[in-house]
């Protein structure tokens, strides 16, 4: 039971670290555009 939550949790983290680093490469390729 502890694995499958440290399982969801891992999956939901990726998650956030993928949406921050898209938007983070995003702002850093608009920003050099300029």
């Amino acid at each position: 039971k502890r694995l499958t939550g440290a399982a969801t949790w891992h999956s939901a983290h990726n998650q956030g670290c993928m949406q921050h680093f898209n938007r983070t490469r995003l702002e850093f390729i608009a920003s050099n555009a300029v």
